[in-house]
């Protein structure tokens, strides 16, 4: 299978770029009786936002914590913070002193929403969703399972692992839950002086459900074939389409989409995946006073329209 005319034959890819500033928005006479905010502790910092239409909630990372809010009232329904143990924070001493977050707080790496997760009594359907919470100091990495009416609960579902889990508090990792409830994710992992950038898939139902130790995520292979091994490798954005789930993200000198087989595909007896495809994706642009023809190769942005099968894409050039 030709993953590159797959993809380009089932999905249009465009380029869409918009020039507006949010107060736009907020100061137009039309929206400002309408209008609600909602503020933060100053120096906070708004990590990643999921949103569960069903239940009306917005969660928001800020920091090392998890809000829900309401979408309707734009009021804050529930918090859970995490922070990191003595025995954690006496590790500090050989952190890079160069990072944005602090060694001896926790971040947020990842924050996505899984719907229907938890069977029960009540329909409620924020009592059946769950909310999947990774975070990390750069030395130290967790990730869990938890109910999305109760951040405070019990996890369902943890682990933790600097090689199965987010470990770059400084970017946030890319994640995506599939139609079957698992969880993918595109992130930065290891230890601090040997890391390795991977896809993995979490097997939501099946941890859910088993009595099972924990089945760790499968992984792609550290192969710089596969995925290159640096720091210019960042991952921008994930989704599905048909029988798979496809990440893109910015490699020094090709911008790709993968893709790995969502239904069937459960790794090696290495925890590898099976079934892994991958492409380059350009963009070549004419200037319209004739001069030589631009290529943009760094996607910044992507936006994917499942009803009409389009891909929306922002570009720019290296340099």
């Amino acid at each position: 299978m030709d993953l590159r005319k797959s993809v380009l034959n089932s999905i249009l890819i465009y380029i869409a770029i918009f020039w507006f500033h949010p107060t736009d928005f907020i100061s137009h006479p039309k929206w400002m009786s309408t209008h609600k905010s909602f503020a933060f502790p100053k120096k906070s910092r708004i990590v990643q936002i999921s949103v569960h239409p069903s239940s009306n909630s917005l969660f928001i990372a800020v920091n090392n914590s998890i809000i829900r809010v309401s979408t309707e009232t734009f009021i804050k329904k529930d918090e859970g913070s995490w922070s990191l143990s003595s025995q954690d924070i006496s590790t500090c001493s050989e952190q890079d002193s160069n990072r944005k977050i602090p060694c001896n707080q926790y971040a947020v790496t990842l924050l996505k929403v899984v719907d229907k997760i938890f069977p029960g009594l009540n329909d409620s359907p924020l009592h059946r969703a769950g909310v999947y919470i990774c975070l990390s100091n750069g030395l130290i990495a967790e990730c869990s399972l938890r109910q999305a009416n109760n951040l405070r609960a019990p996890s369902k579902i943890h682990w933790k692992s600097v090689d199965h889990c987010p470990i770059d508090p400084d970017r946030p990792a890319v994640g995506f839950v599939a139609s079957t409830q698992n969880l993918y994710i595109g992130t930065k992992i290891g230890s601090f002086k040997n890391t390795e950038m991977r896809i993995m898939k979490v097997n939501s139902v099946e941890n859910l459900n088993s009595i099972q130790p924990f089945k760790y995520p499968i992984r792609t292979s550290p192969d710089d074939r596969m995925i290159k091994q640096n720091n210019n490798t960042i991952f921008v954005h994930s989704f599905e389409f048909h029988n798979a789930v496809y990440f893109l993200f910015r490699e020094l000198a090709d911008e790709t989409v993968e893709s790995c087989d969502k239904s069937s595909d459960d790794g090696n007896m290495f925890g590898v995946f099976n079934n892994f495809l991958k492409a380059t994706i350009t963009c070549p642009s004419t200037p319209e006073d004739g001069s030589n023809s631009l290529v943009f190769t760094e996607i910044q942005a992507v936006y994917v329209d499942q009803s009409t099968k389009t891909l929306f894409g922002t570009f720019q050039t290296s340099s």
